[in-house]
């Protein structure tokens, strides 16, 4: 496939300073900050995520061999119908009367994200436990794709890399 032509070269001089993009996110901080809180909410379910194996073992005595057979297909599975789901919601829930329908789409997620993450250690019954962390494994990947869809949406394209650049730092100081 061949690259399409550039209309006109990028000079160095017309990329955007960091100091730019901080004064760009800074000015629009009531947008930015959502954003930001819900890459760090999610940074930490995928913290989560990787010490799951461990707690499930620990509270619930499951060997890692049934938790990977377990945990292994689910994410599998949910994941891209996760990413899928989170998209058309985005979708229907973004119109011209509602132009922040992507945002509500995120934060919902993003909530549901605690108690759905939580259930999973207080689950009464490891059936209950699996439904919870099945419910934790689709809400954390739709809510990683809302994110990024919603920086593209919002942030001007010369400005995309470097905003993304923030978030993903904010996602991985954590």
């Amino acid at each position: 496939v061949r690259e399409p032509p550039r209309e006109a070269p990028v000079r160095r001089d017309d990329l955007p300073s960091f100091r730019e993009m901080l004064a760009f996110v800074g000015e629009r901080w009531r947008l930015y900050l959502p954003i930001l809180v819900m890459t760090t909410v999610l940074a930490l379910a995928t913290g989560w995520n990787a010490w799951m194996a461990a707690a499930l073992n620990r509270i619930w005595g499951l060997s890692p061999a049934i938790i990977g057979k377990v945990t292994g297909p689910l994410g599998l599975i949910l994941n891209p119908i996760a990413y899928v789901t989170v998209g058309v919601l985005m979708d229907r829930f973004t119109t011209p009367r509602r132009p922040d329908g992507m945002l509500r789409v995120a934060i919902a997620g993003t909530l549901l994200n605690v108690p759905a993450s939580m259930a999973v250690l207080l689950a009464p019954s490891v059936p209950l436990m699996w439904i919870a962390y099945a419910a934790s494994v689709l809400i954390t990947g739709g809510g990683q794709v809302a994110v990024a869809a919603i920086l593209v949406e919002v942030t001007p394209g010369r400005l995309r890399g470097k905003v993304t650049s923030l978030q993903f730092l904010v996602g991985n100081i954590l």
